[in-house]
């Protein structure tokens, strides 16, 4: 049994009442300004809102707002890293901030806090991970790592990627993190027809500081996009609520399946963190990975072609079911060796359940299956 999640989640997210007064403490624009910037304002403070935190930033996209987190840091700064997040927020890391000779350290576990103490360094000022990770949903112990952090410095950036849980199964600022990323393209908006990213924090401190960097480098969505998330927004918990009762059927379909050899979804018993994840958070999405068994790459390339139903994508968290090879998309860049040591093999897809019947995805699924060799 997951965490019991706090009541009035959807009347939060179609309900909200909006002032020019609200504008003193969510930007530093002025209110003259406010006509043109109203929507961009009002999904500000909705996201706050639904993360019960205080200030909010939208971006062009989750990159953006990656890249804007990033900027708090400076040269000479360290950053500490979980090593199975997404391949574009790897790539900042490893290929643009060491420009600017920002190092960084790649752990591989972050549900281990213990390593924690070893892998900070005087220099360290931020701590990032994504919990679950991308593609393999490994949990990370947020309260515990806040902890362990704080019990070295007070000062450290503690930041995460809660794109794969939303708000409505997670918040990440009720455990002691300081800055919160989202996709807003993936489960916030949930169409896929808007490219978005948003960060939510409760410090003010760290909330004009990354003021600064998105007026400086004039890192704005437009307002039709942020009325579309807004939108969104409003069918945010039936969409989840589906979602997470489509994939934890499909999940425990695929678990039972002779040529299915390990299923990573936190709902499940046999994962790795399942009772971690139970503690934090209020549920689970549609984002889950699996093994074929003995697979190769050319079985994995094999059944995405055989479905009939299930999309290759590389995207998330929309109404259709998608699904992606991660070697071949999001981690294609990362070099082989380090693709090994994560676990990311020719033989695993991750899956984003969407809102299909859940009977003619599993019927999808078993015609597929029986078209690939074993």
């Amino acid at each position: 049994m997951y965490r019991q999640r706090p009541r009035g989640f959807a009347t939060k997210a179609i309900h909200q009442e909006f002032s020019l007064d609200d504008l003193s403490e969510m930007t530093l624009t002025s209110k003259d300004d406010a006509n043109y910037c109203e929507e961009r304002f009002q999904l500000e403070k909705k996201i706050a809102d639904l993360d019960d935190g205080k200030f909010s930033l939208i971006f062009p996209s989750g990159l953006a707002a990656g890249t804007a987190l990033f900027s708090l840091l400076k040269t000479g700064d360290h950053i500490l890293i979980l090593n199975n997040v997404y391949g574009g927020t790897d790539r900042i890391i490893r290929d643009f901030l060491t420009r600017y000779e920002i190092d960084n350290t790649f752990i591989s576990d972050l549900s281990d806090v213990g390593l924690i103490p070893d892998s900070i360094r005087p220099n360290t000022k931020m701590v990032y991970f994504e919990t679950p990770s991308n593609p393999l949903t490994r949990i990370t112990d947020i309260e515990g790592l806040v902890n362990e952090v704080r019990k070295i410095s007070s000062d450290i950036i503690i930041a995460t990627d809660n794109t794969f849980l939303s708000p409505y199964f997670q918040k990440p600022l009720h455990l002691g993190v300081d800055i919160v990323l989202y996709s807003l393209t993936k489960y916030m908006n949930g169409h896929s027809d808007v490219i978005m990213g948003a960060l939510v924090t409760n410090s003010k401190e760290y909330f004009n500081r990354l003021k600064k960097i998105q007026f400086c480098t004039g890192n704005y969505p437009s307002s039709i996009e942020c009325d579309m998330v807004l939108k969104g927004i409003k069918s945010l918990k039936v969409r989840m609520d589906r979602i997470e009762k489509n994939s934890l059927e499909l999940a425990e379909y695929l678990e039972n399946h002779p040529k299915i050899e390990k299923v990573l979804h936190p709902s499940l018993p046999s994962h790795p963190q399942h009772k971690l994840a139970l503690k934090q958070s209020y549920g689970f999405s549609g984002v889950f990975a699996f093994y074929i068994k003995n697979g190769t790459l050319e079985n994995s390339v094999k059944l995405m072609e055989s479905l009939k139903m299930v999309i290759g994508a590389a995207s998330l968290g929309g109404t259709e079911t998608l699904m992606q090879i991660s070697v071949l998309t999001s981690h294609v860049m990362i070099p082989y060796e380090e693709r090994m040591k994560m676990g990311i093999t020719d033989n695993l897809l991750r899956i984003s359940v969407g809102l299909e019947d859940v009977e003619d995805l599993i019927d999808d699924f078993a015609q597929a299956l029986e078209i690939i060799g074993i």
